[in-house]
């Protein structure tokens, strides 16, 4: 860091007293560096949240726990996250790593790898633990995926994971996956090792964002870049996400700007300014595109670029002015007429703020963040093309000064309005005070009053519904017929598209103690929580919406209650198979180790009692005060799991009615637990969060093998329902690491499991971890990467017929595409990417000898991509990666394609595209795409 950075406080320094006060806040800031206001990402956005807090003299409202500038790294821990993190430093600070950086082995990377692929290894360092002091904090805010994950795995261990939320902000401008390991590439990183370290960050991304609570972007559409990654849209989908926009400090200007243009020969010109790194994501090779075509064909424009060289080239121009690295961007900013910011993709740009801040003219592209711009902002142009840059700067070059000033105006009032630092202050203050009050962080608020009128339903019943016409009525019935009458039953839409809502209203219309919210869809949680902020009752009950209860349900686990005076009532449930018929009942007393304990209807809440339960929210009766202060976490799968053991373990004792009285169905239409896909993986996040709590109320000595239990529970339920091999071994991946965590070996594990599992079980994921090379084996099989790969029609055209226009046959290795008239049909094909200079290559032919002339477009994008049918409409492939010409196909003649490319980008997309011409026929228009590989060029 330069001495000015380093000894410069901010806003003269906080005073003691603030610094004080902050350090008890209920909120704290953790980042693993240093601040640094003129770097990119996290170090940047911190240091002007620090300084707007002290301008509004909120800074006692939240710690900042974050590197100081005399820190320096020691342990593996931190010499990974130094490099791993690296690309969010500003030059000066990078350039002191940058030899050791580069000097890095092979072998480093190769444990880079490894560490990656071991992230139960990502703790907290025991000074900052002691910065964040967990017992006093309502909210933690990280920065990057590894900083989430060590703060994860930190609260976990120390017993304060479930008390506390942890909020997450990734401020990549594309998948940091991606992004880091392009990098390391780019550094010298063999192919090999960079595609291992794409792989292995991407897991960790993805486990970052399934540990986080809640997600913060600045608008909807900085999510663009992660909504196109099949993994991460899955993941998102339930998730608690949030927006606040960001703010930057207004920048310097000098006054000089003819001493300043004079300087560089461009006293009276037309100036054009750039200001980023020199790459593709930023729209470097763009700018050089159109840049170079104004500059050959007007005299009088200049092009400022600055920021630091490489990886592309610059231009050798006379008029295209390399300014380089500065402290001081504003004196050549609002030296120019125009602000140009080609971004490929983009989260929200801090430059492109602090542009506005002095009133400059800003041209940028429709991407990402700039998307917020896209209307009512007449001082921002969004093109999507090079030739819009081009005209549009033109446009701009031949208006009037007038003009340009009154845009400039606009600018300068659009930047007090809502990005100051002041203005970000006070958003992130107001957001961080709504999710401590969502969540019931802070002094209890009622969702429920426990103090109810004699007039008020004994018993509220809540019942989420998605998409459950085949069992809902049946449900519903079962607990409209109860023998016991004064109850209401909620019944949450959860946004069902199916018959629900009509099955729904014919209750209502019938049976005054239904009722109905209808919200948009958001999850099991949220459905939950929505029917709890409605209950009236003095006791809650949970019913899934494919399940039914007993007649008798709601009487006896009431009266049992009352009769034992306990505020918990549990049942016995039979299971039903596919056809409904019962294979199985689940008593609670089939554990032996539960008899001790069991008085009468009465059992004692303990490790032994608690955790032969099954932690389901239905087949039970809770009081209402129970849930003062709990609510169903947003977003995660198996919610009940946490919300259960909270409960239980808050209470001495609970009623037990050794009857089936409750009875569910093991494989409704939509069960998670009956879906093989990756998002299985949420079970270990709920294992540590019970892990946690456990920890709050238990020593670890006792309660480890109770905890390990559990854990072969969720993996066992898991496993069978797990087609692919990929999922299975991350599966007992993750479960090995946390029984290595627990300090339990095989056969300790074995000697915890519930009645019905059979002990080689648990050997069997020992052995299987063992088999595939252990934990410390960072190699990414095929099977894993293949989960990646994703072959889908992403046409716009309505006009569908029977059968998918777009087909993929895996086995016989090819695609068939059916175009449609007057539309184009698109198979988009996602997660191929690869290191280096590649050719993509296939064989492209008409499917059907009797077929028509069809036509054919291939181009791969860096990114997956929005709307490909505007993209090919606006001709925005010339921008792509690399792309073919549109060709015309004729009868079985067949067309071998090689399209070449040479930047590093492991996530791209392939877009095959086809149409019929004017007045052709859709009869036996097949086209077929053979032999699609991916060839390295070394």
């Amino acid at each position: 860091m330069p001495d000015r950075l380093l000894k410069k406080p901010l806003n003269n320094g906080p005073s003691v007293e603030s610094v004080l006060n902050s350090q008890n806040s209920k909120y704290v800031i953790y980042f693993d560096w240093i601040l640094d206001g003129r770097a990119g990402g996290p170090p940047g956005y911190l240091y002007n949240l620090k300084m707007g807090l002290e301008k509004i003299e909120q800074s006692q409202k939240v710690y900042f726990a974050v590197r100081s500038n005399d820190c320096t790294c020691s342990g593996h821990n931190d010499l990974i996250n130094k490099f791993s993190n690296n690309f969010f430093l500003s030059k000066t600070t990078a350039k002191s790593l940058s030899e050791n950086y580069k000097s890095l082995t092979s072998q480093k990377y190769e444990s880079m790898c490894t560490f990656l692929s071991r992230h139960d290894y990502m703790c907290l360092t025991p000074s900052f633990l002691q910065m964040i002091e967990p017992q006093r904090r309502h909210i933690i805010h990280v920065h990057t995926s590894i900083d989430a994950v060590k703060v994860h795995n930190s609260l976990v261990r120390h017993g304060a994971r479930h008390t506390i939320k942890i909020v997450l902000t990734s401020h990549c401008p594309e998948m940091p996956a991606k992004e880091a390991s392009e990098i390391a590439y780019s550094e010298g990183l063999p192919r090999n090792l960079a595609e291992s370290y794409y792989f292995t960050h991407l897991e960790v991304d993805m486990l970052a964002f399934r540990v986080s609570d809640v997600i913060v972007f600045p608008c909807v559409d900085s999510l663009e870049p992660y909504y196109a990654s099949s993994p991460y849209k899955e993941i998102f989908r339930h998730k608690d996400i949030r927006f606040m926009l960001t703010g930057v400090p207004e920048l310097t200007v000098s006054n000089s700007y003819n001493v300043l243009n004079e300087q560089w020969g461009a006293a009276n010109k037309f100036i054009i300014c750039f200001a980023g790194r020199h790459n593709s994501i930023k729209g470097y090779d763009r700018l050089i595109d159109f840049g170079v075509k104004l500059l050959d064909k007007n005299d009088d424009i200049f092009i400022y670029v600055l920021g630091r060289k490489g990886p592309i080239a610059s231009p050798e121009h006379d008029r295209w002015v390399e300014v380089g690295w500065t402290d001081n961007p504003g004196h050549f900013i609002s030296a120019a007429d125009v602000f140009v910011l080609p971004n490929l993709q983009t989260y929200f740009d801090l430059i492109l703020l602090e542009a506005l801040s002095v009133g400059a003219i800003v041209v940028t592209s429709n991407t990402g963040g700039n998307k917020f711009f896209a209307n009512n902002f007449p001082g921002i142009f969004l093109c999507d093309s090079n030739s819009e840059f081009e005209s549009i700067i033109l446009k701009i070059k031949a208006m009037s000064k007038n003009e340009r000033e009154h845009l400039s105006k606009e600018n300068r009032e659009l930047y007090k309005k809502f990005f100051t630092v002041e203005n970000f202050a006070r958003s992130y203050i107001d957001l961080l005070e709504s999710i401590d009050y969502d969540y019931k962080l802070s002094a209890p608020h009622k969702y429920l009053d426990i103090n109810i009128p004699r007039n008020k339903p004994e018993i509220s019943v809540i019942v989420p519904v998605f998409n459950a016409e085949c069992y809902l009525e049946e449900c519903l019935n079962s607990i409209a017929n109860q023998t016991f009458e004064n109850f209401e039953v909620i019944v949450v839409n959860d946004g069902s598209i199916d018959n629900s809502m009509s099955i729904i209203q014919n209750f209502l219309d019938k049976d005054s103690r239904f009722k109905c919210v209808s919200i948009t869809n958001s999850g099991l949680s949220v459905a939950r929580n929505e029917g709890l902020k409605i209950a009236s009752g003095t006791y809650i009950s949970f019913v899934d919406s494919d399940d039914y209860i007993h007649k008798d349900m709601l009487r006896l686990m009431h009266t049992s209650c009352l009769k034992n005076k306990t505020k918990l009532a549990v049942c016995s449930v039979n299971n039903l198979n596919r056809e409904g018929d019962i294979f199985s009942c689940t008593s609670f007393l089939q554990d032996d180790c539960v008899y001790p304990f069991w008085h009468d209807d009465v059992i004692d809440i303990n490790l032994q009692t608690v955790t032969s339960l099954y932690p389901s929210a239905w087949n039970k009766l809770y009081h209402s005060s129970l849930f003062q202060n709990i609510c169903f976490d947003a977003g995660l799968y198996y919610e009940d799991h946490p919300v259960f053991y909270k409960i239980f373990l808050s209470q001495p004792t609970f009623s037990y009615v050794n009857y089936p009285l409750y009875i569910h169905r093991d494989s409704g239409p939509g069960r998670i637990t009956m879906d093989g896909s990756r998002k299985i993986l949420d079970i270990f996040v709920v294992f540590d969060t019970i892990y946690s709590i456990f920890l709050s109320k238990f020593l670890l000595d006792a309660a480890r093998p109770f905890l390990g239990k559990i854990l072969t529970r969720l993996v066992w339920e898991r496993t069978f329902t797990t087609p692919s091999p990929s999922v299975k071994l991350q599966l007992f991946r993750n479960a090995v690491m946390r029984f290595n965590t627990l300090r339990l070996t095989c056969c300790d594990a074995q000697n915890y499991v519930d009645p019905g599992i059979d002990r080689s079980f648990v050997e069997d994921i020992f052995k299987t971890v063992n088999t595939h090379g252990g934990l410390d084996n960072y190699d990414i099989s095929s099977d894993f990467i293949k989960e990646y790969v994703v072959v889908k029609d992403v046409s716009k055209s309505t006009h569908r017929s029977h059968f998918d226009i777009v087909h993929l046959d895996l086995n016989q290795n090819y695609i068939l595409i059916h175009p449609i008239l007057e539309s184009i049909t698109i198979c988009e094909i996602t997660g191929l990417g690869t290191f280096g200079s590649v050719n993509i290559k296939m064989t492209v032919c008409t499917e059907n000898a009797l077929a028509g002339t069809l036509e054919f477009i291939a181009f791969v994008s860096p990114f997956i991509i929005k709307d490909p049918d505007k993209y090919l409409l606006r001709n925005k492939h010339d921008s792509s990666l690399g792309h073919s010409d549109w060709l015309t196909l004729e009868a079985m003649k067949p067309i071998e394609l090689t399209i070449p490319i040479t930047h590093s980008c492991p996530s791209m997309a392939i877009y095959l595209c086809s149409r019929i011409p004017k007045g052709g026929s859709m009869d036996y228009a097949w086209l077929r795409v053979r032999n699609l590989v991916v060839e390295l060029i070394d």
